[in-house]
């Protein structure tokens, strides 16, 4: 969205008959480091051990936080329940549709806000409000902080919308045998295989591929130097993507981070094997994502449903120039400036901009994103 502000005084000597801003709304579930879309029972697991740093969790299900699980950030479910087990540590409110359980010696950073009702186990704290449409129990030695309400009135979690994927790709398949170093130019290429001690190198541009496999302790590196102005990889895969135990995708590149890594998985399943090291955001609606035992991501996770298993760890870095230039429609803004209201919130209450992006000034533009969340209120 574009806002034009009148500048009748022309203060900085441009000439120009307004001031601009220009606005990205994106899908809201990219402020979360996991966000599972799926409805059906739970469909966000998260391990013993697990550390998801900044970003917190989400789900249109059930969310599960076995023991001992530290989670930075809002913990949300839409439509289920928010189930935290013993010694669980959520910095940032959590958010549930139906159930808040607040297990055993669990710590909650903020208020728990529950659809239905609301309990904490024994010695659990929640430094805050506890507030549910039912009923609230607190077991032996459990705390609220901010004191407790049963029978509260609570506006219902907006839903979040899927996303949907049309991906293609071609037919020469590529194979990266032990040993050697392949680097693969951006195009469209039928089944990649990367075998045990093999590296395929990435450069900036668009890949495509049928089907996408990492064998154990093989690699793939991101050079991230912009070419003629572009800044990201972006690597589509029409079927299922696995890596195995120890494989690693990694920026090798002095510029460029996981912001500039985007995946986007048209297939079933989303592998990222035991003990490895990854970045990039993972976008699979339909599939299942797994970051197995012991294992790194930078970036983000989208999908059906979202397993995060032990000792997993995941720090939010969502790749959000990447996600708008592939995901985000463009509408013409032709007659449309105008008539921006700058006191109305940007593109109503289903608009959702990442916590920490910058808002730059800006000529004004002919074409705005618009989001591809059907709702969103911030956590």
């Amino acid at each position: 969205m574009t806002v034009c502000v009148v500048d009748d005084d022309d203060i900085a000597g441009s000439g120009e008959a307004c001031d601009t801003l220009r606005v990205t709304a994106v899908h809201a579930a990219l402020r979360f480091g996991a966000f599972a879309v799926g409805r059906g029972g739970t469909s966000l697991n998260v391990g013993k051990e697990v550390v998801v740093t900044d970003g917190g969790l989400a789900s249109n299900g059930a969310v599960v936080v076995l023991d001992s699980a530290e989670v930075t950030g809002a913990t949300v479910s839409v439509a289920d329940l928010v189930d935290l087990h013993k010694s669980v540590r959520v910095t940032g409110q959590v958010r549930s549709g139906l159930d808040a359980l607040i297990g055993e010696k669990a710590t909650v950073e903020g208020d728990v806000l529950a659809g239905a009702n609301a309990a904490l186990g024994p010695q659990a704290l929640v430094e805050g409000r506890v507030e549910a449409v039912g009923t609230v129990t607190l077991a032996a030695g459990a705390t609220a902080t901010g004191g407790t309400l049963s029978g509260a009135t609570l506006p219902p979690v907006p839903p979040m919308t899927g996303l949907s994927l049309s991906l293609s790709a071609g037919t020469t398949d590529v194979t990266v045998a032990a040993g050697q170093t392949l680097a693969l130019a951006p195009g469209s290429y039928g089944n990649l295989r990367v075998r045990t001690g093999g590296v395929l190198a990435l450069q900036v541009g668009r890949y495509a591929f049928a089907t996408f496999n990492v064998d154990a302790g093989a690699q793939m590196t991101l050079d991230l130097t912009p070419v003629a102005g572009e800044a990201d990889v972006i690597v589509d895969v029409v079927g299922a993507l696995s890596t195995k135990d120890g494989a690693s995708i990694r920026v090798v590149s002095s510029v460029g981070d996981a912001r500039n890594v985007l995946f986007r998985v048209g297939g079933g399943q989303v592998q990222l094997g035991k003990n490895g090291a990854y970045v990039g955001t993972f976008v699979a609606p339909t599939g299942q994502i797994e970051l197995a035992d012991s294992s790194m991501l930078v970036g983000m996770l989208y999908g059906e449903k979202v397993n995060l298993k032990s000792a997993a760890r995941v720090t939010w870095l969502p790749a959000l120039d990447a996600f708008v230039a592939t995901m985000v429609p463009v509408v013409p803004l032709a007659g449309i400036a105008a008539d921006v209201d700058a006191t109305e919130p940007p593109l109503g209450p289903d608009a959702a901009l990442a916590e920490g992006a910058e808002v730059e000034p800006a000529p004004l533009a002919a074409a705005v994103y618009l989001p591809v969340v059907e709702s969103f209120t911030g956590w």
